[in-house]
């Protein structure tokens, strides 16, 4: 008996010492893998910016009073080029602003200085992602817009033979397409508008595609041909859209035709910058990086609805 039962007791420490190097075989691989992976993890976090988080990209305006004189910036600042006709003016950088407030007490002049600090990406270059998340900056941004931004738009005569597709309507626009024609009769009236195309920021191909169908000359079948001619006269006649490919150039659709109406202009769909009254109509054609969505309206007839609030 005393030799079975240390028989059976070196048994049992064999079949513990195979389990625990079996479980030890096992943990090793797993933790080489874990340490593997952790380390790919590390080198990617340090090599690239996929584990940055985007509002690191933010502008940081931090303003400072002084009482002396404004230093020379030390942080870097972009500059961008300024030169004109070619320059659209939604990929300009903001400038950083200086603002000089006047002292209240008659005393040394409080100025302000405003720095500006950008993000490097892994390869030392200054990225700014998301300048128009602050609001003061798109604001200042904006102002500028407002003030020195151009539009050019392609002459007509009254007496052209398609006038009625080319110049704003003398009437009160309707329908499912006001918008189309709402859009032009503001522009032409805007400030925006220069009759120097050498100050022009963009430029304005003025066909209206709606009324374009309704033309017995032209209709749903000959509006691509009629778009297509319309280009080679204008890049025959003027020199401006062959300087970028007509890429400075757009123009305003609202009907759902207008999504094949630039099928014999590939220079047109792909370059110009298409403002249309629904994305959904253009799927095929739509460029959401350059082209621009118009909310459409249906103007309706009669008396205002009251909109002034009532007593319950």
């Amino acid at each position: 008996p005393s030799m079975a039962r240390s028989i059976f007791l070196l048994y049992s420490l064999s079949r513990r010492r195979l389990s625990d190097s079996i479980r030890g075989l096992f943990f090793i691989p797993t933790t080489l893998a874990l340490i593997t992976s952790l380390f790919i993890l590390f080198y990617i976090s340090s090599t690239s910016n996929l584990f940055t988080h985007p509002h690191q990209n933010l502008l940081q305006l931090k303003r400072s009073r002084r009482s002396s004189a404004i230093s020379p910036p030390t942080s870097p600042i972009i500059q961008t080029s300024r030169q004109k006709p070619t320059r659209s003016p939604f990929s300009r950088l903001p400038e950083p602003a200086q603002v000089n407030e006047t002292p209240k007490n008659g005393g040394g002049g409080t100025e302000n200085q405003w720095s500006i600090k950008l993000q490097m990406d892994s390869n030392g270059n200054y990225v700014n992602n998301e300048v128009f998340h602050d609001r003061d900056i798109f604001l200042e941004n904006y102002k500028e817009m407002n003030k020195s931004f151009k539009i050019y738009i392609y002459p007509h005569r009254q007496d052209d033979p398609f006038a009625h597709a080319l110049l704003p309507v003398d009437f009160e626009p309707g329908g499912n397409y006001a918008s189309e024609s709402y859009f032009k009769k503001v522009l032409m009236k805007s400030h925006f508008i220069t009759k120097d195309p050498s100050k022009a920021d963009l430029f304005f191909l003025p066909f209206s595609i709606a009324r374009l169908r309704h033309d017995p000359r032209v209709g749903v079948g000959g509006i691509q041909d009629f778009i297509r001619d319309y280009i080679f006269n204008i890049s025959h006649r003027y020199p401006y859209w062959n300087r970028t490919g007509g890429a400075d150039h757009f123009y305003v659709a609202c009907h759902s035709i207008g999504r094949s109406a630039m099928e014999k202009a590939d220079e047109v769909k792909f370059n110009a910058i298409q403002v249309v009254c629904s994305s959904s109509y253009f799927l095929s054609g739509y460029v959401a990086h350059k082209d621009a969505s118009l909310p459409q309206i249906w103007p309706r007839q009669g008396e205002h609805p009251n909109v002034a609030s009532s007593k319950r």
